[in-house]
């Protein structure tokens, strides 16, 4: 008689794979200050505050078909915005009469109430000209700045905006000829992007004639003076303010 096996085969072990659930909605993120401050002379989000020299890539992502004007998206910092994007909302503010002057007038207040340390105040007077126009360089630059002295938790937002605009700019031309002039949708943007993105000293800005095109449209002329004391030209192209 042949004896049985008793042996127990092992039995094989099944496992289930769970399907995760994905979603055609992207996930917004902000910028992690933290991190931001541990690589800022890597991040050019930091070269606003601490000289850095390298640009923070933020990876592209297609968004989803949202409700939520892109205008509030950007508002809030959602980075999932492409550059297209907020190319076309910067370009595409269509100023109201007299928005200019009341942009101007707030400036002054926000640095009339910096002089006199009134930070908080002076912070929410630049909020309140963003609301007016969101993508003003001169006032997202102090409101950055005032954040930052405040820890306010949007400092990160304002940071993430204006490093995107200066992008924008950086991507519509080289400004050595007219002709491909850097476009800018004021003056007071041009000198900022020249002072703080190309990091030229206020104290080389030199001759600045603007050059009418059309009845749209302007150049700004801005001579840069070296330190070798020979001087080089770059053009910015703008529209004529209302």
């Amino acid at each position: 008689m042949v004896a049985e096996d008793n042996t127990r085969k092992p039995k094989k072990r099944t496992t289930k794979v769970k399907r995760k659930r994905t979603s055609t909605r992207p996930r917004t993120s902000t910028v992690d200050y933290d991190v931001v401050q541990n690589q800022r002379r890597e991040l050019d989000s930091m070269r606003l505050l601490n000289g850095g020299v390298r640009p923070i890539i933020v990876e592209e992502k297609i968004p989803g078909l949202e409700l939520e004007p892109f205008v509030a998206r950007f508002n809030r910092g959602d980075t999932t915005l492409r550059r297209e994007t907020i190319k076309g909302l910067y370009f595409g503010h269509q100023s109201k009469i007299g928005e200019g002057s009341f942009l101007q007038q707030m400036e002054l207040e926000v640095d009339k109430a910096i002089a006199n340390k009134q930070f908080a105040k002076a912070l929410k007077m630049a909020q309140r000209g963003l609301w007016r126009n969101p993508m003003h360089f001169a006032l997202i630059k102090r409101a950055c700045d005032l954040s930052h002295h405040e820890k306010h938790n949007r400092m990160e937002v304002y940071l993430w905006q204006i490093v995107q605009l200066f992008n924008v700019v950086e991507s519509t031309g080289d400004g050595k000829s007219p002709d491909t002039a850097l476009q800018v949708m004021s003056q007071s943007d041009a000198l900022l992007y020249e002072m703080l993105w190309l990091d030229t000293p206020r104290e080389q800005l030199g001759d600045r004639t603007i050059i009418k095109l059309d009845d749209h449209k302007q150049l700004l002329r801005l001579e840069i003076k070296g330190v070798d004391r020979q001087a080089m030209v770059r053009y910015y192209s703008m529209p004529i303010p209302i």
